[in-house]
């Protein structure tokens, strides 16, 4: 669910960026794919930590 309300949330920025500022439809797409992957990434990895803790602790 987060995945796509990152999309969804860089996709708008993105449309934004586009209209007010003028910058080209490919420029933007790059730009929102690449915020999107790494927002993604970045939680998959908090969730990989969170989990190694739960893990740790419960031993």
């Amino acid at each position: 669910m987060r995945s796509v309300l990152a999309v969804v949330g860089f996709g708008g920025a993105a449309v934004f960026s586009h209209y007010w500022l003028g910058d080209s439809w490919s420029d933007v797409a790059w730009l929102a794919a690449s915020l999107a992957f790494v927002w993604i990434a970045v939680q998959e990895a908090l969730d990989a930590r969170g989990r190694k803790r739960a893990g740790q602790q419960g031993e």
